[in-house]
């Protein structure tokens, strides 16, 4: 099976925990959601502006066992989250039940444009950008508990992204 798409190089890919979707990083400057059981491309997110280097899946099988903390606990209910109908999780209002079924995989990317981003790979939402010292980033992960965020540059160095500077995943 040969799946066409990118216009540039691909340079990174990763396989979802999933075992359907695969993502690609190009010199396209997007990456790509493929499925592999329709073969064909899901989504094409305009990731970054310069080559994308690398992409990682990861699955948290903790998340959202309970609902999240949007505003801290209400009183005499911790599992109430005070919402609006702005349909934004990290604002008050989203559905509550839409929410809770959130799989709690991401996916992280890499870009020759000194960046690192991490996605919601339940709909490829940019959760967070972060900027490294070292121009081009060439790799990135992920530690099994989410607690630190990797990144690999062109300068033969990597930086670890703290847990006060990644999202709680």
């Amino acid at each position: 099976m040969i799946l066409d798409g990118h216009v540039q190089p691909i340079y990174g890919l990763d396989f979802s925990p999933n075992g359907y979707q695969l993502a690609t990083g190009s010199g396209d400057d997007t990456i790509r959601i493929w499925d592999m059981r329709a073969s064909k491309a899901l989504y094409t997110i305009p990731a970054h502006t310069s080559n994308v280097a690398d992409v990682r899946f990861y699955k948290n099988h903790e998340m959202y066992s309970s609902k999240p903390e949007v505003n801290g606990p209400s009183e005499g209910d911790d599992d109430d989250v005070d919402m609006d109908d702005s349909g934004d999780p990290s604002k008050p209002g989203e559905d509550r039940e839409e929410w809770r079924l959130r799989s709690g995989m991401y996916l992280a990317s890499a870009g020759y444009d000194g960046f690192v981003k991490l996605w919601s790979a339940d709909d490829w939402y940019l959760l967070k950008t972060f900027p490294t010292d070292s121009g081009k980033v060439m790799s990135v992960d992920l530690s099994p508990d989410a607690q630190l965020l990797a990144s690999g540059t062109y300068m033969r160095n990597f930086q670890l992204f703290a847990p006060e500077e990644v999202p709680v995943l």
